[in-house]
């Protein structure tokens, strides 16, 4: 590759990551892992002269990184909030949800 080919592959890797980033930032998993694979074949195809373990090191980071689960099930806070309500002397959320309001 020349000079000039070398730095648009490294541009688009430059992108691709930052494009996964942002889909990471935005809860977007399938986006995310797109943007991962996309950059591990570019990589793949414009890399292949460097050091093997090298190579290979950053293709199993990429690899790890796709791997992840970025959406976990969040914990259930409602216990926690029923506690801090009753420290507190406040009504539960639930009780105060179904009092009516009074003007």
């Amino acid at each position: 590759l020349s000079d000039a080919e070398r730095a648009l592959v490294r541009e688009a890797l430059r992108l691709d990551l930052a494009q996964a980033q942002l889909a990471l930032m935005r809860g977007d998993p399938a986006i995310y892992r797109q943007s991962l694979r996309t950059a591990r074949e570019r990589f793949s195809r414009y890399y292949v002269r460097l050091a093997q373990a090298e190579y290979r090191g950053l293709l199993k980071e990429l690899d790890s990184l796709t791997a992840l689960d970025v959406q976990p099930a969040l914990p259930d806070l409602g216990a926690s909030l029923r506690a801090l309500d009753a420290l507190a002397g406040l009504p539960s959320r639930r009780e105060a949800a179904t009092q009516p309001v009074s003007p």
